[in-house]
Formats: C-alpha cells, sequence, structure tokens
C-alpha cells in the first residue's frame, strides 16, 4: 500500500524532462556525465552515476525522465525503510508497529522536502535511501545478528553512501561506536577481541563502498566529454573527491544552519 500510494503521487508530480523547479540546477551536469560515461563536478558522486547510467537504459523517455524516475524509485525505498524501520521499534509485526511504520513512511515519503526531490535529477533521493538503508543496517533493530557480518553489511552500505554524498560520513560514528560499545556479538569472544573483529568488519565494509570512487579515474582516463577535475592524474582526483571549488560555501552557510538543521 504504502509503495503503491508513493509511487502514483511520484508519477503524477514527477518532471518530464530536465528542470529548474526544486532547485534541480545539477540535473543537466549528472545527466550528461552519465550518458557520456564521464565524471560529475565534485566530489564525482560515482554511486549516483552507475545506477543514472542503469536508468538511462530504459526504453521509453528522455534521459531527464530515467533519471528522474532513478529519485522516484530511491525516495520510494528509502519511505519504505523507515517504515520498517519504526514497524520494529515500535513491537515489530503488531497492529499498532505496522499502523506506526505506515504513518512514518507516509510522513517521510510525502514530507515536502523528500517529494521535491522524488520527481527530479538530483543526488538526493539516492542520498535518502542510503541513509536510510545504513540505519536500518545497523545491528541493533529487534532480531539482528550483532556480528562481524552485520558490521561488514552495513559498513558496505554506508561505504556506498558516501560514494554518493559526503555527507554521509556523519553516518560513520554510529556503526564505529557500536561495534566499540554495543552489546556482544553471539560468535564472537568478548571483551577486546569481539570489539576488534565487529570494527574490522565495519572498516572491511566500508573500504568495499567507498573503493567505487577507484571508478572515477578510470572513467577519466577515456577523456569522455564531461570530465571535471581529470581525475586519472593525483592532483584532479584529490580536487574532484575533496569538493574543493566548493569549500568556501561551508563557512557561507553558517547564517543558514538553524533553518537547514530544522
Amino acid at each position: 500500500m504504502l509503495a503503491g500510494a508513493l509511487s502514483l503521487a511520484y508519477a503524477v508530480t514527477l518532471a518530464r524532462g530536465l528542470t529548474w523547479l526544486h532547485d534541480g540546477a545539477d540535473g543537466g551536469d549528472l545527466i550528461a556525465a552519465a550518458a557520456s560515461g564521464g565524471v560529475a563536478h565534485p566530489p564525482g558522486y560515482p554511486a549516483y552515476l552507475v545506477l543514472a547510467r542503469l536508468f538511462l537504459l530504459l526504453p521509453f523517455g528522455s534521459p531527464a525522465l530515467r533519471t528522474n524516475l532513478l529519485s522516484a524509485a530511491s525516495a520510494v525505498g528509502a519511505s519504505l525503510l523507515v517504515a520498517d524501520a519504526v514497524r520494529l521499534a515500535h513491537g515489530g509485526r503488531h497492529r499498532i508497529g505496522a499502523a506506526a511504520g505506515v504513518l512514518a513512511g507516509f510522513a517521510f515519503g510525502l514530507s515536502p522536502l523528500l517529494w521535491s526531490q522524488a520527481v527530479i535529477t538530483e543526488v538526493y533521493g539516492l542520498h535518502a535511501l542510503l541513509v536510510a538503508a545504513s540505519l536500518r543496517a545497523l545491528p541493533v533493530w529487534p532480531g539482528a545478528q550483532n556480528s562481524l557480518k552485520a558490521f561488514a553489511f552495513w559498513g558496505a552500505i554506508t561505504g556506498i553512501a558516501l560514494a554518493n554524498h559526503l555527507t554521509s560520513i556523519f553516518l560513520v560514528p554510529a556503526g564505529l561506536g557500536l561495534a566499540l560499545f554495543g552489546r556482544a556479538c553471539p560468535e564472537l569472544a568478548e571483551g577486546s577481541g569481539r570489539r576488534m573483529h565487529s570494527l574490522a568488519g565495519a572498516g572491511i565494509g566500508l573500504a568495499a563502498g567507498v573503493a567505487l570512487y577507484a571508478l572515477l579515474p578510470l572513467w577519466a582516463s577515456r577523456h569522455p566529454a564531461i570530465n571535471w577535475g581529470n581525475a586519472s592524474t593525483g592532483s584532479g582526483f584529490w580536487w574532484l573527491v575533496t569538493g574543493e571549488p566548493y569549500r568556501g560555501l561551508v563557512f557561507q552557510a553558517w547564517p543558514y544552519l538553524w533553518s537547514r538543521l530544522q
């Protein structure tokens, strides 16, 4: 019900092409980079570009419509994960838990901010999906196995999130803190051995997900039409992935910090 209703809402309001609506100023760059096998503006967004290229294979609509559908599908997925997390936090399969989950999913999926990003070409629909997936993958929910494999899975999801948007770095302390101070893993020894195994799993997963950034120099080496920073060189790669052109904007955002936090 939740997935169908949100899909219908997004389909009715989906932009049919490239648009300036909802501050979607980067849509053209993202589409052109994906279509040309190139590299988008800093920090490169390799995770987004991989998925965008898959959606560009759809046999209908304009390229912009296809990448708009990626945003919509991502927002639906994010809302389902939020609903599932709330359901678990309120008693799993009990009716009150299920109702709370559905209500939370609708509240999230139809919130003005997420809805605005679900109907245009931008990285934020996928960002919402990966953040929700990272939080859902944390082994803190009822029935979760607090194990090496669980931390590795969380790390991989979070690493992919980092390969989509650098603000996902704020997810890392949650997983690493849980690995260090969470309840004991059933199949691992107590104490420092358990912590080291959990941290190792999280670290391996994070490294595997972040490895998507290695695609940037590969793509850049082919000299595509869209090739920000020429990441095939060491200096170009560093310039790209650290978002060097936008560093000054960090301090310009302070006057708007409170409204953005809300």
